[in-house]
């Protein structure tokens, strides 16, 4: 679950454009936050110099089209907030800049700071304003909180997070969902005209048949898959760190054992560790080795059960996603703007 912001970010009274962005690119990449900058990626450009290459697309632009005007807007943030204890690090930083990949486009370059100096594990995501290639400014449009939200819950699904649920979700037969579509397409009255302004009529339909083909006739029946394959997913994801601080164990054992011989048994860490073992039960290294090997197999299989769960899971979490906007649990208004202004990021 995440938690979403989109914040553009003004020339402040007294400085200069490149003042403020260091000043706000300092910020999200401090290093007490981000861990020594471990969580920071980026987009078209070098974090340490983020600011430096946002003024260069800037120049382009101002001296192709138009000069700073008063109250400038520089630079765009997205804070993403997740349910503490949901996310690792690492995943945050990744739905993070995936999130900003497809809320631009790919257009404009960004920098992505997870910060855990918190309870809450949360993203600051700042995009340049201006394009990479200093054509075009970045127009926050009607609704464009929305549109990140809606990307935000949808990675969210795809990586087995929960999502804000913002109404209670009224039992409906996905049976009489289809119906209704069938019957509005067929007749292609004002009915249907209206529903195709407010949905992806394509995306719904395929969604539709999805269920259909798969015997999914009430939505509880489709919560409830859902559900038991995001609790599949992260069981996946739990025995990854289990076999990955094994093989970590394993290699820092190794490292020990060669540092101790080769100090003639003078390394103090290499001593401490070996005092974890009984005597004469320290493991050789050729059986450290073969376990290394069997546990990095263990964890490929892992992770090759993961993606193979999270891509039969894809499927449905999309087609669940497009059930409760029809069943009213998003609002009609915002849907449509969604996908009017926003088809294909998704």
């Amino acid at each position: 679950m995440a938690a979403t912001r989109l914040i553009p970010l003004h020339l402040n009274k007294g400085k200069t454009i490149a003042e403020c962005l260091k000043e706000r690119t300092d910020y999200t990449e401090n290093g007490k936050k981000t861990n020594d900058g471990l969580y920071i990626s980026s987009y078209a450009c070098d974090v340490k110099t983020a600011d430096e290459e946002f003024m260069l697309s800037r120049r382009v632009y101002e001296q192709c089209y138009r000069q700073i005007r008063k109250h400038e807007v520089i630079a765009y943030q997205i804070r993403q907030s997740f349910k503490p204890g949901e996310v690792s690090p690492e995943l945050a930083n990744k739905i993070g800049y995936e999130l900003a990949m497809r809320f631009t486009k790919g257009c404009h370059a960004f920098t992505v700071c997870t910060h855990t100096d918190r309870r809450h594990i949360h993203n600051h995501i700042i995009f340049n304003s201006v394009t990479i290639d200093g054509r075009r400014k970045f127009r926050n449009y009607f609704n464009s909180s929305e549109v990140v939200r809606k990307i935000s819950d949808m990675l969210c699904m795809e990586n087995g997070l929960s999502v804000i649920k913002t109404k209670r979700v009224k039992e409906k037969s996905i049976a009489n969902l289809v119906d209704i579509e069938k019957a509005m397409r067929e007749g292609k009255g004002p009915g249907y005209e209206r529903w195709a302004k407010v949905f992806n009529v394509k995306q719904m339909a395929k969604s539709l048949l999805f269920l259909q083909e798969h015997g999914i006739k009430d939505y509880e029946e489709l919560v409830k898959i859902t559900e038991s394959m995001k609790e599949e997913i992260a069981g996946h994801m739990d025995r990854i760190s289990v076999l990955e601080e094994k093989l970590t164990a394993n290699k820092e054992l190794q490292t020990h054992i060669i540092n101790y011989a080769k100090s003639d048994g003078k390394d103090e860490k290499a001593r401490a560790a070996f005092k974890k073992f009984p005597r004469g039960k320290l493991p050789k290294m050729k059986t450290l080795r073969a376990q290394h090997e069997e546990l990095w197999q263990q964890k490929k299989q892992a992770y090759s059960e993961y993606w193979s769960a999270r891509k039969e899971a894809k499927d449905y979490l999309i087609a669940r996603e497009n059930i409760e906007l029809m069943m009213g649990l998003k609002d009609a208004a915002k849907a449509k703007n969604d996908v009017s202004k926003d088809k294909g990021e998704i």
